[in-house]
C-alpha cells in the first residue's frame, strides 16, 4: 500500500468513526491495543549503511502491516521499528480481542517464516516482540494544531 493510500484508508477510517473526532475531546470504547518492535534494531542500525537500513524497515512494515489489516487492525504510529495498532478503536467492534489474538498469532507465523528465508541467505534473523492488551480505552485525537494524532 502506498503512503497515499495508507493516509486515505487511515482518514476514510476517522470519516467512519462513531463520533467526531475533535482535538481534546475522545470516547471510552473497549478496545485493544498491540505493540510490535524488531529486537537488537538499535544495535543493528549502527551497523548498516542507511539506505540498508531503511529498505530493512520498508520490508518489515511490508509484511507486517497487511498481517495487522487482514484482523482489523489500525496502525496508529510507527515508531521507528515500533508498530502500534489497535483493534476495535477506530471502528468499533465486539470482536476486537479475538481480532488481536489471530493477528497476533498470524504475524508469529510471517516473522518465523522471515527468519527462514534471512537465515538461509545468510542473513541475521531478526525477531520480533509484541505485546497485546485489551481493555476500556479513552479513544481521541491528541497533539498539537501542527500535528495531530
Amino acid at each position: 500500500m502506498s503512503v497515499a493510500e495508507t493516509l486515505e484508508s487511515a482518514a476514510d477510517q476517522l470519516r467512519h468513526a462513531q463520533f467526531e473526532p475533535v482535538k481534546g475531546q475522545g470516547v471510552r470504547r473497549d478496545a485493544a491495543i498491540l505493540a510490535i518492535d524488531l529486537r537488537g534494531f538499535t544495535l543493528l542500525s549502527h551497523d548498516l549503511p542507511p539506505g540498508e537500513l531503511m529498505g530493512l524497515l520498508g520490508e518489515y512494515h511490508s509484511r507486517l502491516v497487511p498481517v495487522i489489516e487482514r484482523h482489523h487492525g489500525s496502525i496508529d504510529k510507527y515508531l521507528g521499528d515500533g508498530i502500534l495498532a489497535s483493534f476495535g478503536a477506530v471502528a468499533p467492534t465486539t470482536n476486537y480481542a479475538a481480532d488481536l489474538c489471530c493477528a497476533i498469532e498470524a504475524l508469529i507465523a510471517v516473522t518465523q517464516a522471515r527468519r527462514a528465508e534471512r537465515r538461509e541467505s545468510g542473513l541475521p534473523a531478526l525477531a520480533i516482540g509484541m505485546a497485546g492488551a485489551a481493555g476500556e480505552v479513552v479513544f481521541g485525537v491528541i497533539g498539537h494544531e501542527t500535528r495531530l494524532e
